[in-house]
């Protein structure tokens, strides 16, 4: 089983999983279209089964806007500050 942790970022959902070694930024690079992909599919899955949201993001895939973390607040200009919050937990958080 992998381990996978559901972030409400106050502005958004975030699926967090483990890849299995430090990502570079070549890392991002050679996988990017199959983010997108997977981000496509996971918008058509959401579809399939009732639920609608606005965007599964696919521009977010660079290590710098990768993870908010919860327990911080999320600021965004002309939006509230929201705090971003663990939702679910399957595996360790670490």
């Amino acid at each position: 089983d992998q381990e996978r942790h559901y972030i409400a970022s106050g502005h958004g959902l975030h699926w967090l999983i483990r890849i299995p070694r430090q990502a570079s930024s070549e890392f991002y690079l050679t996988y990017a279209a199959r983010y997108r992909y997977a981000c496509h599919q996971l918008q058509l899955a959401l579809l399939d089964v009732g639920i609608e949201c606005k965007q599964v993001d696919p521009t977010i895939f660079e290590a710098s806007r990768l993870l908010r973390v919860p327990g911080t607040v999320n600021s965004k200009p002309e939006k509230d500050p929201v705090q971003c919050r663990l939702v679910e937990s399957l595996g360790t958080v670490t």
